[in-house]
C-alpha cells in the first residue's frame, strides 16, 4: 500500500516539475575572479561567486526569457548583484518592463536593451523610470517605431544623446524628470522627433536660462516644455524648477526615496511557488485519500467475507448432533 502511495506522488513531482523555474545560470566569458560574464536563459538564478580582491565587472546576460512583464521579482534569486556592472537583454518577449525592475543593480553602468523590443509591433508606452540608468546605447530603442511615450524619469543620466532616439518616429512625449542632465539639445530633438509634443525635464540642474531658451525654441513647434512636478517655491520657471547641483541634489533625492517607496512592486515570483507547492500538495492529499479509502473499504468488504464464513462453519459445526441423532 505504501509503495503505491509513493509510486503516485513521484508521477505527480514529474508531472508538476515543468511548472517550476529552473536554475539556468553560468559563467561565461572568464577573464578572472573578478572579471566574467553571468549568462541566465529563461529565469534569473543563482551563479558561482568568485572570490574577488578587486573592482568586480560582471556582465549579466538575460536571454529567452518567457515572459511579458519584466519585474523586480524575476531577480529575486540571484546572488552577484552587486558585482554587475553591464546588464545584456537578448532575445526575451518582455512587452513592458516595470518602474523599478534593475533596483537591484544598483552599480550598474551600462543597461543594453538592444533587440528587446523588435518583436514588440505595438508598444504606446514604455516606462523605465526609477532604475538607475546611466546612458543609453544605440539601437536600445530598436522596434520602438510606434511607442508613443517614453518615461525615463528618476535615473542617473548626466547627458542626453537625442539622436539615440531616432528610432522613436511616432514618440509624442518624452519624460526626463530627475536625473542629472545639465544640458538638452532642443533644436536637434525636435529634428529628430518631428511628432514630438511634450517634453517633461524638471528636476535636472539645468540653468533657468536654458530652460527659458529651450521654451523659446519650442513654441513655434507646439512642443511643450514642463515637468512632472510643478515647483514655485523655489528658482523656478513657470514651474519647472532650475538651478545649481544644490537644488536638484535635493529635489532629486527626495524624489527617488518616494518614488522607491510608491513603486516597488511585491516579488510576484513568490506567491506563484506557493500556489504551485499548494496545488500539488492538494493533488497529493486527494490521491492519498482516495488510496486509503479504497483500502479500508477492501479490508471491511473482506472482514465481512470472513465473518460470513465463520457463521456458515458454526451452524454446521451446529447441525452434526442433529443428524447422529436421527
Amino acid at each position: 500500500m505504501a509503495e503505491k502511495v509513493f509510486i503516485y506522488f513521484i508521477i505527480l513531482l514529474v508531472i508538476a516539475k515543468p511548472a517550476f523555474p529552473t536554475n539556468s545560470c553560468s559563467v561565461t566569458d572568464y577573464v578572472d575572479s573578478c572579471k566574467y560574464a553571468v549568462r541566465c536563459e529563461i529565469y534569473a538564478g543563482s551563479a558561482q561567486v568568485y572570490s574577488c580582491s578587486s573592482e568586480p565587472y560582471v556582465v549579466f546576460i538575460i536571454s529567452h526569457s518567457r515572459i511579458d512583464a519584466l519585474t523586480p521579482g524575476f531577480f529575486g534569486s540571484t546572488n552577484f548583484d552587486s558585482r554587475v556592472r553591464e546588464i545584456r537583454a537578448i532575445e526575451n518577449t518582455w512587452n513592458s518592463i516595470e518602474s523599478n525592475s534593475f533596483k537591484y543593480y544598483s552599480k550598474s553602468v551600462v543597461v543594453d536593451l538592444s533587440g528587446t523590443f523588435k518583436n514588440v509591433k505595438i508598444l504606446k508606452y514604455l516606462n523605465m523610470s526609477s532604475n538607475r540608468l546611466i546612458r543609453l546605447r544605440y539601437g536600445s530603442l530598436k522596434g520602438l517605431h510606434r511607442t508613443e511615450v517614453l518615461d525615463f524619469s528618476r535615473n542617473n543620466f548626466s547627458e542626453l544623446d537625442v539622436n539615440v532616439f531616432h528610432e522613436c518616429t511616432e514618440l509624442i512625449k518624452l519624460i526626463i524628470d530627475y536625473n542629472n542632465i545639465k544640458y538638452v539639445d532642443v533644436e536637434n530633438l525636435m529634428h529628430s522627433l518631428s511628432k514630438l509634443r511634450s517634453l517633461s525635464l524638471g528636476g535636472n540642474p539645468l540653468s533657468c536660462k536654458e530652460i527659458v531658451r529651450s521654451i523659446k525654441i519650442t513654441t513655434m513647434r507646439l512642443l511643450e516644455v514642463t515637468s512632472i512636478d510643478k515647483v514655485y517655491h523655489e528658482d523656478n520657471v513657470y514651474g519647472i524648477s532650475c538651478g545649481d547641483d544644490s537644488v536638484y541634489n535635493k529635489t532629486v533625492n527626495h524624489k527617488i526615496d518616494q518614488n522607491h517607496q510608491d513603486f516597488i512592486a511585491p516579488d510576484s515570483t513568490l506567491p506563484n511557488i506557493v500556489l504551485i507547492w499548494c496545488s500539488v500538495l492538494t493533488v497529493a492529499c486527494v490521491v492519498i485519500g482516495v488510496t486509503v479509502c479504497i483500502y479500508k473499504k477492501k479490508r471491511t468488504s473482506n472482514d465481512v467475507s470472513r465473518l460470513h464464513l465463520r457463521h456458515s462453519v458454526e451452524l454446521s459445526g451446529s447441525e452434526c448432533p442433529t443428524d447422529l441423532l436421527t
